[in-house]
C-alpha cells in the first residue's frame, strides 16, 4: 500500500513539471523575440528572452542559443559554462561538436585575457610617459623661473670677491656758487649806485637859496635863481626814477641773500646725513642697507 502511494506521488510530480500549452506558446514567442534581438546585436536582451523561455519550457535548445549570444558578446567564460550545461541534455551525436566548440571558446578566452593584459600594460605605459612629460615640463619651468630670477640680480664684482657697495653721491655745489655770485653782484651794484646817487644829492643840498619840494617823500634842493621851471620838473622825475631803481636793487639783493643762505643750509644738511655710515650692499641673494637712521 505504501509502495503504491509513492508511485502515484512520483507520477503526479512528473505531470506537474511538464509545461502547459500556454507556457509552450509563450516560450515560442520568447524564442523568436530573442532571435530578433540577436539579429539587432542586442545580445544582452536576447539572452534575457531565451533564459526566460528556458525557465518556462525547459527546452535545452534555449541553452545553445544563450551560449551563442554569450560568445558574440565576448563573455567566453559564461559561454563555456552554458555549453557544458547544454551538453548535459544534448543528443549524444552532438558531443564531439560541443567539445570542439568548448575548446575554441577556451582559446578565445585566453586570447581575450592576453589582449586585456596588453591593453592594461599599454595604458600603464602611456600614463607613465604622460607623467614623465609632465615632470619634464615642470622641471623646465622651474629652471626658467630660476634663470629669470638670477637675471634680475646684480652680480658682485668677481675681482673684489665682496658685495657691490653703492654709496649715494653728494648734491652739486654749483647752484650755491651761482646764487652767492649773483647776490654779491647785486649787492655791489646797489652800493655803487647808492654812492653815486648820494653824491648828486649832496651837491644839490649844499647850494643856498633853495626851495624844497617833497612831493615824493625825499629831499630835493634846487636853486631858484639859476634853473627854470622845466629843469625843476625834469630833476624831480630823475630823482623819482633813481628811487625806484634803488628799491629794486635792494629787494633783489635781499632775495638773493635769502636764497643763497637757504641753498647753503640745504647742502650742508644733506652732506651731514650722507657722511654718516650709510651704504647699500648688492648680492646675488638680494640687497641690504647699512647705516645710521
Amino acid at each position: 500500500m505504501v509502495w503504491l502511494f509513492c508511485v502515484i506521488l512520483f507520477c503526479l510530480s512528473a505531470v506537474a513539471e511538464e509545461p502547459t500549452p500556454e507556457e509552450l506558446k509563450r516560450a515560442e514567442e520568447l524564442f523568436f523575440n530573442g532571435q530578433l534581438l540577436f539579429d539587432e546585436q542586442r545580445y544582452d536582451k536576447a539572452i534575457l528572452a531565451w533564459q526566460q523561455g528556458y525557465s518556462m519550457s525547459k527546452m535545452p535548445g534555449f541553452l545553445k542559443n544563450i551560449a551563442i549570444a554569450q560568445e558574440a558578446q565576448g563573455n567566453y567564460s559564461a559561454a563555456i559554462e552554458t555549453v557544458y550545461e547544454y551538453r548535459a541534455f544534448a543528443p549524444f551525436d552532438e558531443q564531439d561538436f560541443l567539445k570542439q566548440w568548448t575548446t575554441e571558446l577556451e582559446e578565445k578566452e585566453k586570447l581575450a585575457e592576453q589582449a586585456a593584459l596588453e591593453q592594461k600594460e599599454k595604458l600603464a605605459e602611456q600614463e607613465r610617459l604622460a607623467q614623465a612629460e609632465k615632470e619634464k615640463l615642470e622641471k623646465e619651468q622651474r629652471a626658467k623661473l630660476k634663470k629669470d630670477k638670477e637675471a634680475q640680480i646684480i652680480e658682485p664684482d668677481p675681482s673684489q670677491g665682496q658685495p657691490t657697495e653703492l654709496v649715494p653721491a653728494l648734491p652739486s655745489v654749483k647752484p650755491i656758487f651761482v646764487a652767492w655770485g649773483t647776490t654779491g653782484a647785486l649787492t655791489a651794484t646797489t652800493g655803487i649806485y647808492l654812492i653815486a646817487k648820494g653824491g648828486d644829492s649832496n651837491n644839490l643840498l649844499l647850494e643856498e637859496n633853495c626851495s624844497v619840494d617833497n612831493r615824493d617823500g625825499g629831499p630835493l634842493c634846487l636853486t631858484t635863481n639859476t634853473v627854470s621851471k622845466t629843469d625843476i620838473t625834469q630833476a624831480i622825475a630823475d630823482y623819482n626814477r633813481q628811487e625806484r631803481v634803488t628799491k629794486t636793487l635792494m629787494v633783489s639783493s635781499i632775495a638773493g641773500c635769502v636764497g643763497s643762505v637757504w641753498l647753503t643750509s640745504r647742502y650742508f644738511t644733506q652732506k651731514s646725513i650722507l657722511e654718516k655710515s650709510y651704504s647699500i650692499n648688492m648680492t646675488p641673494a638680494g640687497f641690504s642697507i647699512q647705516g645710521e637712521f
